[in-house]
């Protein structure tokens, strides 16, 4: 019987789970959700059934919000993917999707060390996009956008430097930029 719900209720798909160990058990478990489209952005909900008042981008207002648009086209996102862009001194591949995303992140940069940073960099500012729009909706105080890269680069830098204890990166560094050698 328990074989028998979990086929029902669990989802079964060939995406397997992606660890990286730089960041949050939290941040993992909702770039797996992401990769399901599981998370509950307004395309989704509508799709299930669920009446809302609008299916509008909370952050933008000004197209539907699914997870390609939240995370990649709207103008907030695609701001911060061409400032990290800057930053790291690589060019994000336009409107990927996460697994596009991901997959991107395999072929390039060839240091493993790199490319971990890199998944990692990526991972937090899809937690920073989905926390913004979350306060947006939710929270009675208003996020400022202007402080959302900030965000990227603190929480990124804090949570590899404290989860790789042999990395020894320094926080000048990582401003920098932390794919430099």
């Amino acid at each position: 019987m328990r074989r028998h719900i979990d086929s029902l209720s669990l989802p079964v798909s060939g995406v397997g789970t992606r660890w990286n160990r730089s960041v949050p058990i939290k941040v993992n478990i909702f770039l797996w959700r992401l990769r399901l489209n599981r998370i509950p952005v307004r395309s989704v909900l509508v799709d299930r059934g669920v009446e809302l008042d609008s299916i509008l981008c909370p952050v933008c207002q000004s197209d539907e919000e699914s997870t390609s648009h939240l995370f990649f086209q709207c103008e907030v996102a695609s701001q911060l993917w061409r400032r990290l862009g800057i930053w790291l001194d690589i060019t994000f591949p336009m409107d990927p999707g996460v697994t596009k995303m991901l997959d991107w992140i395999d072929t390039s940069l060839g240091i493993r060390r790199k490319r971990s940073i890199l998944e990692a960099v990526c991972m937090v500012t899809l937690w920073v996009i989905w926390s913004y729009r979350n306060g947006v909706i939710f929270s009675p105080n208003k996020f400022k956008k202007s402080l959302l890269y900030d965000t990227i680069v603190d929480f990124s830098f804090r949570w590899f430097s404290h989860r790789n204890a042999k990395a020894r990166v320094s926080w000048i560094d990582w401003i920098r930029n932390p794919l430099m050698p």
